[in-house]
């Protein structure tokens, strides 16, 4: 396929002006197919992250915190720090932990998290999970959200989650056995 792009040429009549305009064509559009065939940068670094089996998990509908589980795999030479995230369908998105201390469900604000080159995380029921604070609107199973990873280069890593009841999940996983209606920690 040929794109052909007219653009006015001051001196027509000159083979030179012809012949540069059909170098600084070919020169422009080998850049832009460079420019999409190069995967993210972050922190200089090219890195290929990507977000699988996303998916928001809705609690019982008077719970206003939801949890956001998927796998983040960075198949780069370079780690990749989350430092954060957001969707506009929420008025706050926070990386949480949960662990078993002392036998007792605990969960606890995760300031980042790395994932290393070569290497997959799961953000799942019982450990690291996005927790989605304050609906905007009522949610419900069947739909799509935005959500947006931040990450510590500045560089955003955004993917469409399903949204999800939590019928059907086993009682340990609900919840995590802790409970999210009302965060006990500080921000």
């Amino acid at each position: 396929m040929m794109v052909r792009l007219l653009l006015p040429l001051k001196h027509r009549h000159a083979k030179i002006a012809g012949t540069l305009h059909h170098w600084s064509l070919r020169a422009f559009v080998a850049a832009c197919l460079l420019a999409l065939s190069t995967p993210a940068s972050f922190g200089g670094e090219a890195v290929t992250a990507f977000i699988s089996n996303p998916k928001i998990v809705l609690g019982p509908p008077t719970i206003k915190v939801h949890a956001a589980y998927f796998d983040l795999t960075n198949s780069g030479t370079e780690p990749v720090m989350i430092k954060g995230a957001r969707s506009d369908g929420y008025e706050r998105v926070e990386i949480h932990r949960s662990k078993i201390s002392g036998g007792v469900a605990m969960m606890e604000p995760a300031a980042a998290v790395e994932i290393m080159p070569g290497t997959t995380t799961a953000f799942k029921p019982g450990g690291l999970h996005l927790m989605m604070i304050g609906p905007k609107h009522p949610q419900s199973p069947g739909a799509t959200l935005r959500v947006v990873l931040l990450l510590a280069s500045g560089k955003e890593l955004a993917a469409t989650f399903d949204v999800t009841s939590h019928a059907g999940m086993s009682p340990k996983t609900v919840g995590h056995g802790h409970n999210h209606g009302t965060p006990k920690h500080a921000h």
